[in-house]
């Protein structure tokens, strides 16, 4: 639909004319030093390809070894199908954790919006393209935008007639993903959240230029309509070069959709006031074909920067191909030196003499049958041998792009180049895991991209559907009214993330399958020292061995970093203490048989003495305490 907003207007045509000079000057500012970075983004789109930088090589000889070893392409697409791995296998998109008690019962119902609008919005295609880009140029460039999509269907009237008509086919939010080098900025900032405006370059054809007209969301058109150019953005022509064509370019026309801080003069009065806006500006006819003020809730951009690697004190993020452009390059050098010093051994020179039946001009191929009457003044001379210095930075190369990029055999599914099949499982999957470390902060950098994403479609739903989203359950969702980071914890659940929940379940059946062993011993432990019939020494040898089995198992429960780990362990001396104490205490209640005050017969050496003997007519055994009171205690 289109955005209902207000336009900008300025009291006198001076006014517009000095602010449209201070936006014309500020993006060609910003679009001279954007044509270096477009060009590097173009050099990486290149990499990807694995496109060598000449169609044909002419160096050493004509049809020299021209290959580009594709670590770029390798390592991008192994990130991307690890990543969607991470993001779409888990069962459900996102776990829902509601901060606003009053919102505890929308939990169930937020979840199962969020699923459904991943499956229904299309974003799961979005976010392919997402982590491509981010992946391989450093940032990708996500726009979340209410549409309101009809579709056409046909069919019968009264009269049994075909007929058309337009039906409602998709409403809500859409991802719009945007190419890096289709994003300007204004140079001089450390960080994206900074910037006071930024730019998305468009390029549309007439046609679109009418429809979007229609749709309200441009005017004026008819200023740019003969400013029409053929289409030659590098990244479209490294495009056109991949896929082997050329030419035929429908003529297009090149907007900017700016958003940003300006000031701006308040209308009806004499002062300046800065004014989050929206401009659609044409640079080719210098002027403006919609302006208006920031319509959304927050006056957020709508513009969600996805980065890869991210760089401190930087706007941009490092991808895969800046890392691995390097040694890509110096690896599908060394590799066609290879080549060509193996054809320069291989096909050798021909030395003949003049007077030799062998022609001059004659084609030497292999089996050919050559005659000659003086064959002795016949010779063959190699240029070169083959080296084996070139194939060690081949090897060197793709070992450093391994390092640079995390992206290793283990990660790519096959066995290491190095140790090969004499690896061991758990030291290769020990490998697996630490190489897992790196890509962890590429995905949570991704995770939380994701959730503002979530969060700004959620507010575009508030926006322009206060009456409630639909769920495809037939309820309705209505939202809190307030910022949604405010009511709702978002996290998107990563496989990992799943699967760490399992391992750790499963951990903790091990370990409570150890407790219960030693909670039995524990018991069986404590009924002999408490049977008067053992006696003292199997009684210390049970308390020694329980000793040594507690802190076997403390250790073991720590490995889990669990808290109180020694009431989870309980100590049998302890144990004998506190029951000790608890007899004492009680009025009546004798000392267990065998136990001095500091605690049960045969205490090991650092124990509490035992008490005296009993008292005639008591029922303790000797060396135990009297019972309380004087009367035995009954077993």
């Amino acid at each position: 639909m289109p955005i209902q907003s207000r336009n900008v207007e300025f009291d006198v045509p001076q006014q517009e004319e000095e602010f449209l000079q201070r936006v014309d000057d500020s993006l060609r500012q910003a679009l001279d030093v954007h044509d270096a970075f477009e060009a590097r983004l173009a050099r990486f789109k290149r990499a990807y390809k694995a496109l060598p930088e000449q169609v044909k090589k002419t160096f050493p000889w004509d049809g020299a070894a021209n290959i580009v070893i594709p670590f770029v392409g390798v390592a991008v697409d192994a990130i991307v199908a690890k990543e969607m791995a991470a993001i779409f296998s888990a069962p459900n998109f996102a776990e829902v954790q509601i901060k606003n008690p009053a919102w505890e019962s929308a939990e169930k119902k937020i979840r199962e919006w969020v699923d459904a609008f991943i499956a229904n919005s299309g974003a799961r295609h979005r976010l392919r393209e997402i982590f491509h880009d981010s992946a391989q140029d450093g940032d990708a460039f996500v726009e979340p935008r209410w549409v309101e999509e009809k579709r056409l269907w046909h069919t019968f009237d009264a009269d049994g007639n075909v007929i058309e008509q337009n039906v409602p086919a998709y409403t809500g939010v859409r991802f719009f993903t945007i190419s890096s080098d289709s994003v300007i900025t204004p140079q001089g900032y450390d960080s994206w959240d900074t910037l006071p405006w930024f730019a998305t370059r468009h390029i549309y054809t007439w046609d679109e230029l009418q429809q979007l007209q229609m749709e309200g969301q441009l005017e004026y058109i008819d200023k740019v309509k003969k400013h029409s150019v053929e289409r030659k953005d590098r990244r479209y022509a490294v495009v056109q070069e991949a896929q082997g064509v050329s030419g035929g370019i429908e003529k297009t026309y090149t907007v900017y959709q700016i958003r940003g801080r300006f000031l701006i003069p308040v209308p009806g009065k004499d002062e300046m006031v800065f004014e989050e806006l929206i401009l659609i500006y044409s640079l080719d006819a210098r002027c403006f074909l919609r302006k208006i003020y920031n319509p959304f809730f927050g006056k957020f951009r709508h513009l969600v920067k996805v980065p890869f690697l991210v760089q401190p004190h930087e706007v941009r993020g490092m991808g895969v191909a800046e890392q691995v452009i390097p040694f890509q390059e110096l690896a599908s050098t060394a590799y066609n030196q290879v080549v060509d010093a193996a054809t320069a051994a291989n096909a050798g020179i021909i030395v003949t003499d003049p007077e030799s039946s062998i022609a001059r001009d004659q084609t030497i191929f292999p089996g050919k049958i050559v005659v000659s009457e003086q064959p002795d003044k016949t010779k063959i001379i190699h240029l070169s041998e083959p080296s084996h210095a070139l194939q060690l930075v081949v090897d060197f190369a793709g070992r450093m792009q391994q390092v640079r990029s995390a992206v290793s055999d283990y990660n790519l599914g096959l066995e290491s180049t190095v140790v090969g099949s004499r690896a061991t499982a758990t030291g290769t999957t020990a490998l697996i895991g630490q190489g897992q470390m790196r890509f962890n902060v590429s995905i949570d950098e991704m995770r939380v991209a994701i959730e503002e994403l979530i969060y700004l479609t959620i507010q575009q739903e508030q926006q322009f559907r206060p009456e409630g989203t639909p769920l495809p359950s037939g309820e309705t969702l209505v939202w809190p009214k307030e910022d949604p980071r405010l009511a709702i914890g978002l996290r998107i659940r990563l496989t990992s993330d799943q699967i760490n929940r399992e391992i750790e379940i499963q951990g903790y059946q091990v370990l409570f399958t150890i407790l219960n062993e030693y909670y039995a011993r524990f018991m069986q432990a404590v009924s002999l020292i408490m049977n008067p019939s053992f006696p003292a020494g199997m009684k210390l040898a049970a308390i020694q061995v329980m000793n040594a089995s507690q802190t076997i198992v403390k250790r073991m429960v720590e490995r889990f970093d669990i808290e109180n780990v020694d009431e989870v362990v309980p100590s049998i001396l302890m144990a004998m203490q506190a029951m000790l104490g608890g007899v004492n205490a009680a009025g009546g209640m004798g000392a267990p048989p065998g136990a001095g005050p500091g605690g049960p017969q045969g205490l090991p050496p650092g124990g509490a003495p035992a008490g005296p003997p009993a008292a005639p007519g008591g029922g303790g055994v000797p060396g135990g305490a009297p019972p309380p009171g004087g009367g035995p205690i009954p077993y």
